[in-house]
């Protein structure tokens, strides 16, 4: 469960994840790139990314 520290949102290096108005991390799919660095970087493994092929 994430806990709000801020690791995605500063580590994101295609600025995709931002903060809702409940001050809740929320992250931006149109922006994202897949590169998995907020996975990495999340201390509570509150983010998970699942390979979705599309023909």
């Amino acid at each position: 469960e994430c806990f709000t520290c801020g690791n995605c949102f500063n580590f994101c290096p295609d600025a995709a994840i931002s903060y809702d108005e409940n001050g809740r991390l929320r992250i931006n799919y149109d922006y994202c790139k897949g590169c998995g660095i907020c996975v990495q970087e999340c201390p509570s493994s509150a983010i998970d990314f699942k390979l979705i092929v599309q023909n």
